[in-house]
């Protein structure tokens, strides 16, 4: 192996190093100190035979992300997860997406459609907030007391 060629590794070495180094942790990092939302906090459930209407407010950190897409994962105790239904009624016959402003602000009321077995619920939902990757969030917006009923 040539000199050359020993430098263009060190080189290359120098320079993608970095970049895989930013790919690898960079989502992680943004979403642990540079979150979307953040609190995000439901202040009312009501539940119905067809799923779960929920509202709360939140505090949108950063102004500059547009959302991409938002959906809801129901988790049953036994099983696995499923995507279900999640209708924005705050804006009736408008189901698209919307960039909201910076700061405190009210959200719902949400429509989740979850199954009666679903014992959590999630909102998930893609950012883009820069051209390097999507920033994905998840929300808990449901979660069954238990019941107390107790066999003995």
């Amino acid at each position: 192996m040539t000199t050359w060629q020993r430098r263009s590794y060190t080189v290359w070495g120098l320079l993608l190093g970095p970049i895989a180094f930013v790919y690898a942790l960079g989502p992680w990092i943004e979403r642990t100190w540079f979150p979307v939302v953040e609190p995000f906090v439901v202040t009312k459930t009501i539940q119905t035979a067809g799923g779960v209407y929920v509202s709360g407010w939140m505090d949108k950190r950063r102004e500059d992300c547009t959302p991409i897409e938002g959906f809801a994962v129901a988790e049953p105790e036994i099983g696995l997860p499923a995507i279900v239904d999640l209708e924005f009624l705050e804006r009736p016959g408008k189901q698209t997406l919307v960039t909201r402003s910076k700061g405190p602000q009210a959200w719902g009321p949400w429509f989740v459609a979850a199954p009666q077995d679903a014992v959590r619920v999630v909102a998930r939902f893609r950012h883009r907030c820069h051209l390097f990757w999507v920033t994905k969030s998840e929300y808990p917006v449901f979660l069954r007391q238990p019941s107390n009923d107790v066999i003995r």
